[in-house]
């Protein structure tokens, strides 16, 4: 250890010889040490994405990038990603914005796109608990709005709209579009069944059950909430009327 020895991050991890535990990411390289655990180092990776490392044309919508550009451009990301999700962990909200917002600056997505989902959803999963959740849609909308998903995948999207977002509007709207395109389209039913006992829309779930009752008379389960329905919109009316 009297030179530092370094492993390159393009490096495979077979080829880093079980060493994972003892490299620290301190840039573009991770450093060999001699204790285990800390994965990285944030005030020399801080340092390097924001003062010493320059990054130039990563943002220029003109410029060409190829194959082999855009996959070296991943570790830059990831290098940023890796930061913001430290200060994430320790609950620095401030300097988990500031990275990303950094990261986006130098390698926005627009220019240099983020192809995976679930990683893009992670981003927007930070900004959303560094409280600026218009990030967090702006990519949920992306993905949304891309061709050829199924009946399934959009439901999917209605259920993290709800979930993440509480834009019970949006995510009723994408179910009821679903089932007006596919009046058999059953999970459809059954999740706004469960959207419209949560928020209360008991007037909602029983027009709801009773469309699909005209549609299939022998649903089990459109006759069960249609009775649940109708004795919960009874009791909060006397409620009402009580109060």
């Amino acid at each position: 250890f009297k030179k530092p020895l370094y492993f390159a991050v393009t490096v495979s991890p077979e080829n880093m010889i079980n060493m994972d535990d003892y490299l620290r990411m301190d840039g573009l390289a991770y450093k060999l040490v001699t204790y285990p655990g800390d994965r990285i180092s944030p005030s020399r990776l801080q340092e390097s994405f924001f003062n010493r490392f320059s990054f130039r044309n990563l943002n220029n919508p003109d410029v060409y990038y190829d194959d082999n550009i855009t996959g070296l451009i991943i570790n830059y990301r990831s290098g940023f990603l890796r930061l913001a999700n430290f200060y994430r962990q320790e609950k620095m909200y401030d300097e988990m914005l500031r990275s990303l917002d950094k990261m986006n600056e130098a390698l926005p997505e627009e220019v240099i796109p983020v192809t995976d989902k679930r990683l893009s959803f992670g981003i927007g999963q930070m900004y959303l608990e560094g409280g600026r959740p218009q990030e967090f849609e702006k990519r949920i909308e992306f993905w949304f709005n891309q061709p050829e998903l199924s009946a399934d995948e959009k439901l999917e999207f209605a259920q993290i709209f709800y979930q993440y977002l509480k834009n019970h509007i949006r995510s009723e709207a994408i179910a009821l579009e679903l089932i007006q395109k596919n009046p058999n389209y059953l999970r459809g039913y059954y999740w706004l069944f469960n959207l419209y006992s949560e928020i209360k829309a008991y007037a909602k779930g029983i027009d709801l059950a009773q469309r699909l009752l005209t549609i299939n008379p022998n649903d089990s389960q459109a006759k069960v909430r249609l009775n649940q329905f109708q004795t919960l919109l009874e009791s909060s009316s006397d409620s009402t009327i009580l109060k």
